[in-house]
């Protein structure tokens, strides 16, 4: 048996970085590929949200005044509740299909929500009950501060000149890479993360790139991680004031970050 000094030498052996486009960078050019990958995934999915609903959808099966809270209405829901309504806390997405059955033989079907409705719509697609109400607030619409910039070609063509090892980046609304430059991207707010993790896996020269929405989100996070290890991590914060994919947090406009051990 092969002994290995520490858990590092171990991960870097066996299982090395694989730089696949196909399988961890969403681009047009692997669009065929990742949709057909995209289709099995949500297949196993929605079979797991049936069966994780099935026994609470035959409870309520029946109901005369059923109640489908998405997300956190505790005060709006104490309203129906005094009223006879059985609930359903719905946390997923997407909706269970057999909950299709139980709203079309309810004879009131409210749906709560704190949004712009999105979760009504998808009830009434789902049922032919046309006994759906809904109650939801609105959320301000605040994109119009945005600052949207047009450079970010020069930035992924600097990023390609110092020759990295490796680029990971973010699910940003403003950081896409129009030059096929990122070779990983995992979900929102992860670059700094998986840059460490990259480099802990033995890559040398990683490159996160991240918007200034994502890293107020979790990617601040990794720098104490990052400092505490004293890993070499290089980041590309773009703050243009705003986080679209987030509904319209604002940004933050300017960031102070300790460079020591980093």
């Amino acid at each position: 048996m092969q002994l290995y000094r520490s858990a590092r030498d171990y991960f870097i052996k066996n299982f090395p970085i694989v730089k696949d486009h196909t399988r961890f960078v969403v681009h047009p050019i692997n669009s065929a590929t990742q949709r057909k990958s995209l289709s099995n995934k949500n297949k196993k999915i929605r079979s797991f949200i049936n069966k994780l609903y099935k026994k609470e959808l035959t409870k309520l099966d029946g109901v005369k005044k059923l109640l489908l809270s998405f997300g956190c209405n505790l005060e709006e829901e104490k309203r129906y509740l005094n009223k006879g309504f059985r609930k359903l806390q719905i946390f997923t997405y997407p909706i269970p299909d057999n909950l299709r059955n139980v709203i079309n033989r309810s004879r009131r079907v409210v749906v709560l929500e704190q949004g712009d409705g999105f979760a009504k719509q998808k009830i009434v697609a789902l049922s032919s009950n046309e006994r759906i109400e809904a109650c939801f607030g609105k959320i301000p619409d605040k994109s119009s501060g945005y600052i949207i910039s047009n450079n970010y070609k020069k930035l992924f063509s600097a990023i390609k000149r110092t020759k990295p090892s490796f680029v990971v980046g973010d699910l940003g609304e403003y950081t896409q890479d129009t030059l096929d430059t990122i070779d990983a991207c995992l979900c929102f707010g992860s670059a700094l993360g998986v840059g460490v993790g990259g480099i802990l896996a033995g890559a040398k020269n990683v490159i996160s790139v991240t918007g200034d929405g994502a890293y107020l989100h979790s990617g601040k996070n990794v720098i104490p991680e990052a400092i505490k290890r004293g890993v070499p991590l290089k980041a590309v914060i773009i703050c243009n004031g705003g986080c679209k994919g987030t509904g319209g947090a604002g940004g933050a406009r300017r960031f102070i970050l300790s460079t020591k051990g980093c």
